[in-house]
């Protein structure tokens, strides 16, 4: 058997993250194994995919903490 699909998953988590009834070639990726699929410059995903969300700290009195905008 030729195996030409390549199923990886990296950090994936909820409801449907369960991977124990994934297919038998799936793999679970480490950080540096999943490094490279992680720029997606090679799809030009700047021209059609929506920017990320920005990380912006607002300060109060009482505390100081990131929020997604």
């Amino acid at each position: 058997m030729v195996k030409t699909v390549f199923f990886g998953e990296f950090e994936c988590f909820g409801p449907g993250a369960n991977y124990t009834n994934r297919v038998s070639y799936g793999k679970q990726l480490s950080q540096a194994e999943a490094a490279p699929y992680m720029d997606i410059s090679y799809i030009n995903g700047q021209q059609w995919l929506p920017p990320r969300p920005r990380q912006k700290t607002i300060d109060t009195q009482t505390s100081s903490r990131p929020i997604s905008i």
